[in-house]
């Protein structure tokens, strides 16, 4: 039953490397994860976009079903990204205005599909990058202390299965891409202000 109700989310090849191990590791995983489901909505406005903060704690995976989103970075430029004189591919990387107000910039777009947190979450470590809502996100959470308290207490050795999975996945998909874009762009930034 409960695997029939997130059947959406538990058989979509985007979320399949997070369930992969724990299905390996114990047939009831799917069963046992369905329980811990929380929905969870992020808006378009400056109030409700921020789904991480750069180095703020990060207490929920999420899987987002729809709607556009993004890994961002803190360019350290604040109210100057405005009158700075950008090339196509730096003006690309602004978001909202909110986001340029703060210095802040895209490094990389998504849209719908896609999961967070989960390298955050199992090494508890804070979010290197903004996670922002470009439009209004729709998501399915998984809480730490859900996947600490009952699925970890039930499936001992899967811990540092899902831990090296998710840590190979974040270096591939989002800390090599987007920690690159991020020296990149600052360094334009900076070098931008030295001879202007």
């Amino acid at each position: 039953m409960c695997e029939f109700l997130f059947e959406d989310i538990l058989k979509r090849p985007a979320f399949s490397g997070f369930f992969r191990s724990g299905k390996e590791f114990d047939s009831s995983f799917a069963y046992e994860v369905s329980f811990g489901f929380m929905p969870r909505e992020f808006l378009d406005n400056p109030e409700d976009r921020y789904i991480f903060d750069e180095e703020g704690d990060v207490t929920e995976i999420y899987f987002i079903m729809n709607g556009e989103w993004a890994v961002a970075f803190d360019s350290f430029a604040k109210d100057d990204l405005e009158g700075m004189a950008m090339d196509q591919e730096q003006a690309a990387m602004k978001g909202k205005p909110d986001m340029s107000t703060r210095g802040i910039l895209i490094a990389l777009r998504k849209s719908n599909f896609g999961y967070i947190g989960d390298y955050y979450v199992m090494a508890s470590k804070r979010a290197a990058f903004y996670y922002v809502a470009l439009s209004r996100v729709s998501a399915y959470a998984l809480t730490k202390q859900f996947i600490y308290k009952q699925l970890f207490k039930k499936f001992p050795g899967l811990h540092p299965e899902m831990l090296a999975e998710s840590f190979s996945r974040y270096i591939r998909e989002f800390r090599k891409p987007c920690g690159k874009t991020r020296m990149d762009t600052i360094k334009k930034l900076n070098n931008k202000k030295q001879y202007s």
